[in-house]
């Protein structure tokens, strides 16, 4: 926990000791859940009817923050408001201590806060760019030269503003970007103009709304294509070389185990005609 309070939105996950969202108090193991309120914004398409979670902290909200989720005993487990002016939102529990980021629930709970913190009305960049994606400002045109400040490294990019426009380059790392003024002819350098959030995901790829079943199946399905007939492909002769490598295995068995080949030659021994033999002569023929 910070010994200040952050100027910034802030999510608090699992605190151990008291910050700007309240004080924190004893443990609760096992702690069971209220039924939420399904029109609360916060929890738009959330369902956590199957969320388990081992313990938990006792929290005294401060003003301005409401609960969202709460125990059976009125403990606050989600709570989402604003403290002194900035957004402040608060998990009461680790994320390790519960099965909630194992749930479909977690990525849209947690969409749904970011949404609460970073309002899409709060200045004139975007509040989420993906790494390397450019962004195309219009400004005032009295501007004449603004900065790009990251604010994780301290990085800075002054950009020249032409005709009340300025490209901001892609971010290189996670975090956030400030767009401050340098220049704007009167002096008055160093006014932010808006802060983006550089992320990693794809927002069409975290898109989870169910598509049209009807072109899904479509999509496994291959029609004839105008002017396609039969179509010639090579013969397969790999059977050949199949075979001969069987006679050549089974030969090769042959030689080397004995009892088999004993018994396959006194078969074949059997198998043969008996060849026709010359009377011995008698006695009586001998004597003369």
């Amino acid at each position: 926990m910070p010994g200040e309070p952050p100027d910034v939105p802030a999510l608090y996950v699992g605190p151990t000791t008291d910050g700007a969202f309240g004080s924190v108090g004893q443990l609760l193991n096992g702690p069971v859940l209220d039924r939420t309120d399904p029109a609360d914004p916060l929890l738009r398409f959330v369902d956590l009817s199957t969320l388990h979670i081992g313990r938990a902290r006792s929290v005294t909200l401060a003003d301005g923050l409401r609960p969202v989720v709460e125990t059976v005993g009125g403990d606050p487990l989600v709570a989402a408001g604003r403290v002194n002016g900035r957004a402040v939102a608060l998990l009461s529990f680790a994320l390790g201590d519960s099965d909630l980021p194992l749930q479909v629930a977690f990525p849209l709970l947690i969409s749904n806060l970011v949404d609460a913190l970073l309002p899409s009305t709060d200045g004139i960049l975007p509040p989420s760019v993906e790494l390397g994606e450019p962004i195309a400002v219009s400004i005032d045109p009295v501007i004449r030269r603004v900065a790009a400040v990251t604010v994780a490294t301290s990085d800075r990019v002054e950009l020249d503003v032409i005709g009340g426009r300025v490209n901001v380059p892609g971010p290189r790392v996670t975090g956030l970007v400030d767009l401050v003024v340098v220049d704007d002819g009167t002096g008055k350098a160093g006014a932010s103009l808006g802060r983006t959030a550089a992320n990693l995901f794809n927002p069409g790829e975290s898109r989870v709304t169910p598509g049209d079943p009807t072109r899904i199946v479509d999509l496994g399905r291959v029609g004839p294509t105008p002017g396609s007939g039969d179509l010639s492909a090579r013969s397969e002769w790999w059977w050949p070389l199949a075979l001969l490598g069987l006679a050549l295995l089974l030969v090769e068995w042959m030689l080397f185990h004995r009892p088999t080949r004993r018994a396959v030659a006194r078969l074949l021994r059997r198998s043969r005609p008996p060849t026709a033999s010359r009377p011995r002569a008698s006695s009586a023929e001998s004597g003369r």
